[in-house]
């Protein structure tokens, strides 16, 4: 295995990559609402600790030290040239040189002038060779708030301690009773990013995964793609008690967002049983099943003696200025999800989920074209109705929401904004959006005046919701007189009773009056008002 260090003639610079380290104090901010990962909530006395180490592959058409592609799927044993046959000498790919120059930026890094490869000397039979790179670092990311009906988020910054370029290795498949290696990836370019111990939940995790998987694929430096292996992730977990350190546990290979969050919360839970019991924790491997539970694979034992020498075909690496310089005028910083979070106040997680769908960005895009944002929690409110709407109406469908349906989008748009200002009633939104779903795209339609043929439909049909006190406790009243003395005792003696029958039936044949057009809420306050005066 290689190692990208400082050359010992060198030694006043730091060792490897060094990155100047950082932190961030936790700022809160009240506008969002998250949906949360199954998780417990800790007393002081027991503290999760979670560290991560991300093997994310760098996007690049060949691998690190030679010509071979670097394509996913190809055919076995197609592109096995770095397989460490003797005579094959490496040759150093800058293209990966400059792309791990720009997650050290990325990251925040200070970056040293001179690195040297090292090789690790040790039997694995799917590591032929690689290569590690750099120290110390921060990213910053956003956090949502684990409270049930919080509309919060923070921002927190966690530590890099290390970013290496490696070399990936290859693939160990196990069929029936043998251990098959394919040597495909081994050779491929990657960079392994380990993290300080500063997570103290699944969700920070979660959040961090994502966020930095974004920053990453939008540089160019990973596509971040789970499914096809060039990001991968494992976990460093214990549970701490009063403070004092527990003994840490290895995660290996947790192979997507959903994988992780079982696996973290599962192995937490374990631990934290054990640690109340208290029983050990050893210090070991273990590997996670598709359920995300974890079981013993390996004890950790003593550290591993890699046995380190330089690597002779391979001189010292000299950073030049100019490459540095190259990757910070090159470093793109305007994430996609920074405005979603920062200007529209949306939760981090929904705002993964807008980038991660197609379909639901086009929503956000028809939603932001109307008008500001509204606060979350009415958003939300809405898109919830429209989901649950969408089950109903194209129950034979599948991949039915977010709905593809532009006019029933933009329709959805104003209803949002509407609903909030007050211009419409919740029913008659309601009933406008069904319309809307049931009567499906039409063809030819100039997208750009729905949202005006949306108002123009709601003016023509006299839909705008009643505001007026007075046309209210006309309405109220009209239909008060309508009923017998005796009904209006039986409210009179039930006044205190707002859910009684007879309160509940008038309050249904005022709505029903009005077309709809005036609130709940507007009738409970006109309707004692009407009583009064009809008696």
């Amino acid at each position: 295995m290689f190692r990208l260090n400082v050359p010992h003639s060198c030694k006043n610079y730091a060792s490897t990559f060094s990155f100047c380290f950082g932190r961030v104090n936790l700022k809160c901010f009240y506008s969002t609402q998250s949906q949360q990962a199954e998780e417990e909530h800790f007393s002081p006395q027991f503290q999760p600790i979670i560290g991560l180490e991300l093997h994310a592959q760098i996007a690049s058409k060949t691998k690190l030290f030679s010509g071979s592609s670097s394509a996913h799927n190809a055919s076995v044993e197609s592109n096995c040239h770095d397989s460490a046959i003797p005579g094959t000498l490496p040759r150093l790919n800058s293209s990966c040189i400059h792309k791990s120059l720009l997650a050290a930026v990325l990251l925040n890094c200070h970056v040293a002038d001179f690195c040297r490869f090292d090789r690790k000397h040790y039997l694995y039979p799917d590591l032929p060779l690689a290569s590690p790179i750099a120290k110390n670092g921060y990213f910053n990311f956003y956090v949502n708030s684990t409270e049930e009906d919080d509309f919060g988020y923070y921002q927190k910054s966690v530590g890099i301690e290390q970013i290496q370029l490696e070399m990936d290795s290859g693939k160990s498949i196990r069929h029936e009773n043998l251990d098959l290696i394919d040597l495909n990836r081994a050779g491929i370019a990657l960079i392994e990013i380990v993290t300080a111990p500063d997570f103290c939940n699944t969700n920070e995790v979660i959040c961090f995964v994502e966020q930095l998987k974004m920053a990453l694929s939008h540089n160019g430096i990973c596509l971040g793609q789970f499914h096809e292996g060039n990001l991968r992730v494992d976990a460093n977990v214990s549970v701490s008690k009063n403070g004092e350190k527990g003994s840490k546990v290895e995660l290996k290979n947790l192979s997507g967002i959903g994988h992780m969050t079982s696996a973290l919360n599962n192995e937490i839970k374990r631990q934290l049983g054990m640690v109340k019991n208290g029983e050990l924790i050893e210090e070991e491997t273990r590997a996670v099943d598709e359920q995300g539970r974890t079981f013993s694979a390996r004890s950790k034992g003593s550290e591993l003696d890699y046995r380190f020498i330089p690597e002779p075909n391979i001189p010292p690496l000299k950073i030049e200025p100019k490459m540095l310089k190259k990757a910070k005028e090159s470093i793109l910083l305007d994430f996609p999800y920074l405005s979603l979070i920062e200007k529209y106040k949306f939760p981090p997680n929904f705002t993964m989920e807008i980038l991660n769908c197609k379909k639901l960005e086009k929503l956000i895009q028809i939603y932001l074209q109307i008008g500001p944002p509204v606060p979350f929690k009415h958003f939300k409110k809405w898109l919830d109705e429209l989901r649950y709407l969408c089950e109903k109406i194209y129950i034979n469908e599948t991949n039915y929401f977010p709905p593809t349906n532009i006019k029933l989008l933009h329709c959805f748009a104003q209803i949002v904004h509407l609903t909030f200002t007050g211009k419409l009633t919740n029913l008659i939104a309601i009933d406008l959006m069904r319309e809307f779903a049931e009567a499906g795209e039409e063809e030819n339609n100039d997208y750009n005046q729905l949202g005006d043929e949306i108002k123009e439909l709601i003016q023509n049909r006299n839909l705008w919701r009643i505001t007026n006190s007075q046309q209210i406790d006309k309405l109220v009243l009209d239909a008060v007189l309508d009923h017998t003395p005796d009904f209006i005792d039986n409210m009179i003696a039930q006044k205190s009773k707002q859910r009684s029958k007879p309160f509940a039936k008038l309050k249904r044949e005022i709505i029903d009056r009005s077309n709809k057009r005036i609130a709940p809420e507007d009738v409970d306050n006109s309707i004692w008002r009407s009583i009064t005066m009809a008696v």
